[in-house]
């Protein structure tokens, strides 16, 4: 009898430890799976914050590519202006054509 006793008492002990195993098994996986999900809000978090980001680089970019045709074309209209020496030049001429059309 003392040997069933404890042969009873020994599974008991068994079942009950297995017991605590699944129990603090059941309470690991409970927590990594509020790891798991805490970390995907979090990457989805930074994954709109990337797509905002990108957006406003190509924004960017494309208003930076708009200034820098304006600014071609400014200088470009600049080196096309003419100087005073050269408005100089063309009233001097038309003096001279003035001159020679009075003098007809």
């Amino acid at each position: 009898r003392a040997s069933a006793a404890s042969d009873g008492s020994a599974s008991d002990r068994r079942a009950s430890a297995a017991s605590i195993d699944s129990s603090v098994n059941q309470t690991i996986i409970a927590g990594q799976q509020v790891t798991i999900d805490r970390l995907m809000a979090e990457r989805r978090q930074h994954e709109s914050a990337r797509a905002l980001l990108e957006a406003r680089v190509a924004d960017l970019a494309e208003r930076l590519q708009h200034c820098r045709m304006r600014e071609r074309a400014l200088e470009e209209a600049l080196e096309a202006r003419p100087t005073k020496s050269d408005e100089m030049k063309v009233l001097e001429e038309r003096n001279r054509t003035l001159s020679l059309e009075n003098e007809e």
